[in-house]
């Protein structure tokens, strides 16, 4: 594809007719298209969010178009551009060019967010960009029916993954409003939280769970994160002690730059302990984490660093606008 963009630059540096040159800019044009979307490989979508007040352990999922999403892709990154004041978000796919997004108060207080608009990142689980510079991993999971308030932690063979290290993942079903969140829970492994608070029980049929972990150490290699633009980072010790069940606790993590309205991810340095840990920048320059316990125990974590790192929604266009000549 270079070359091909090379070779088009040196025949217009020397060609004179206009109809010709306007056919090399075109062809040109589509080529660095093709290598900017192949390059990033991430589907975007967003909707305009705005719903009633929410009850203290109430939930409501909503669906945000990505054209192209499917099945067992992974949702990178869910943002509102407000700050969310301790609500949990996730998202992930539950049909073709559907990602759910699941809003959840376990803040101990009605909430009620402003109108404001919910932007979607997608991986698609099939493409090469995908596991450029990850590290991968994938296992059945098939459990019995959650009921409300219930969850079950299932984990995953990651070679090579490190506390510390940030995790997305997949699954290739439905989740019905059903939260799941990733982390990397010890050396080589993955640990998934499945965990319902949709108000009933729910059987989720057997399905594939996958997953890439980005390593901390060498994050810029990883391919759709390197071909982006503003990705930052900040950090901060943090310490959870004694988090009784249906419990939460927020904390704030400066990362310089930060946007509302911009991606989180996040890492911390111990395992989570089927605690929920979820990231959103809340107000300009910070990135607040909410971490909730909902395993039916008392948890407490170990004094560790939390890592947040930022992505800008424009560094993520669904396609590039390119202008040709008529």
């Amino acid at each position: 594809m270079t070359e091909s963009i090379k070779t088009r630059c040196n025949a217009m540096a020397n060609h004179r007719d206009g109809i010709q040159m306007q056919k090399l800019n075109a062809a040109m044009l589509a080529d660095l298209q093709a290598l900017r979307s192949k390059s990033l490989g991430v589907l975007t979508g967003s909707a305009t969010y705005n719903t009633a007040s929410l009850l203290d352990a109430a939930g409501v999922t909503t669906a945000v178009v990505v054209t192209g999403a499917s099945l067992g892709d992974m949702v990178v990154s869910v943002s509102l551009g407000v700050d969310l004041q301790g609500i949990t978000v996730t998202g992930y796919v539950s049909a073709a060019d559907i990602v759910s997004v699941r809003i959840q108060n376990e803040s101990g207080g009605t909430l009620d967010l402003a109108s404001t608009t919910i932007r979607v990142s997608v991986l698609p689980q099939a493409s090469d960009v995908s596991k450029i510079g990850c590290l991968v991993g994938a296992a059945t999971y098939n459990t019995a029916s959650l009921a409300d308030a219930a969850g079950a932690t299932a984990t995953i063979t990651v070679r090579g993954a490190a506390l510390g290290d940030y995790a997305i993942g997949s699954l290739d079903i439905d989740l019905q409003g059903i939260t799941a969140t990733w982390y990397v829970s010890a050396t080589d492994t993955v640990a998934v939280r499945i965990q319902n608070e949709t108000g009933g029980t729910i059987d989720l049929a057997s399905a594939t769970l996958r997953c890439r972990v980005l390593p901390e150490a060498s994050f810029g290699k990883v391919d759709f994160i390197a071909g982006t633009i503003g990705h930052l980072k900040g950090s901060a010790t943090f310490d959870y002690a004694d988090g009784a069940d249906g419990v939460g606790e927020s904390t704030d993590v400066t990362v310089t730059g930060a946007a509302l309205g911009d991606f989180v991810i996040i890492s911390h340095g111990v395992d989570l302990q089927g605690i929920t840990a979820t990231g959103y920048v809340s107000a300009a320059d910070t990135v607040t984490v909410r971490f909730q316990n909902e395993s039916a125990g008392t948890r407490t974590l170990a004094s560790a660093t939390l890592l947040a790192r930022t992505i800008p929604y424009a560094a993520f266009p669904s396609a590039m606008t390119l202008t040709t000549l008529a």
